[in-house]
């Protein structure tokens, strides 16, 4: 059963910038991509000089297909990959894709590690595992990029009308091309813009979940930020029981970020620990790397739980 209530609040405001952020933060508000190191901005700043002369005038931007999504059988492909607080985040993006388009069936081409999360929500039809890509590339998987062409190809048939790429990045802009998605929306600040047909507005200060607005926003839609925010199915008290008998719930929040949209302040966590403790008895466990040891001992701090452990 779907819960209605969310289980993460957006944090107000900006949320303060890693160390690695800061440096440029002024300048990454004037730039055309989000990437902090130069080589990476020459090379996309070359691949798409490239891409929108020769690319982008043969570009079909089909108005019909849009109007397409409110019918029985339009297919949407919704591409994410990357780590399992990505996934979490998109969750809202989900079920905002389902409110706008309820006809249309869902797939997620997702990764082994974030599969899950995209199985238990019910809006989701299908989804695809992708087991190599670029953020796992140990020995003996094969090419990152000969996996992204294969999927490519193998998508194709399912004649998808709309794909979409949270991410925003070249790699991800092209399989949504490959795989012949009628529609495609990401963030063009991340390179391969040309390959897209609508482009989002991308805003580097903007937290992530609000940030996924910004993907429907290119589509003419407008969501709100109740619909967007992170959400799972209630869980199942009988499924915790098997995992911890005898043993009231156990809750993990995990306190670390990649990057500083992703990030909640202090406090926040502070308060989610609090109703978790007192609302449902839980044992709480703040986990994180050295960088989350400060956040947590003033979490700690805050609220009084038993057996916390960072």
């Amino acid at each position: 059963m779907e819960s209605s209530e969310p289980i993460i609040r957006i944090c107000q405001g900006h949320p303060a910038p890693q160390k690695h952020w800061s440096r440029c933060r002024i300048a990454q508000s004037r730039r055309r991509y989000r990437y902090v190191r130069r080589r990476w901005r020459v090379l996309f700043g070359l691949l798409d000089a490239v891409g929108y002369l020769g690319w982008s005038p043969w570009q079909s931007q089909p108005p019909e297909a849009l109007a397409e999504l409110r019918r029985p059988g339009a297919k949407i492909l919704l591409v994410q990959t990357d780590r399992i607080g990505d996934a979490v985040l998109s969750s809202g993006l989900v079920r905002a894709l389902k409110h706008f388009f309820p006809q249309a069936c869902l797939h997620v081409l997702a990764a082994p590690w974030n599969a899950a999360v995209f199985e238990m929500l019910p809006q989701v039809d299908q989804v695809w595992v992708m087991r190599t890509s670029r953020f796992d590339r140990r020995e003996g998987q094969g090419s990152w990029v000969g996996e992204l062409l294969r999927w490519g190809a193998r998508l194709r048939c399912q004649r998808y009308t709309l794909g979409v790429d949270p991410r925003g990045e070249a790699p991800w802009a092209f399989l949504l091309w490959w795989a012949g998605c009628r529609v495609r929306v990401g963030f063009p600040a991340g390179g391969g813009g040309f390959w897209l047909t609508h482009p989002a507005r991308f805003d580097p200060q903007q937290h992530e979940v609000l940030r996924r607005g910004e993907l429907l926003r290119a589509l003419g839609l407008n969501p709100s930020e109740e619909l967007l925010r992170p959400w799972l199915p209630r869980p199942r008290p009988q499924f915790a029981q098997q995992l911890w008998p005898g043993q009231g719930p156990r809750v993990v929040c995990h306190l670390g970020a990649g990057t500083a949209a992703k990030r909640w302040p202090a406090q926040r966590w502070a308060q989610t620990v609090q109703l978790l403790h007192k609302h449902l008895g839980a044992q709480v466990h703040l986990v994180g790397g050295e960088e989350d040891v400060p956040v947590a001992q003033t979490v700690l701090k805050t609220v009084e739980v038993e057996a916390p452990a960072v």
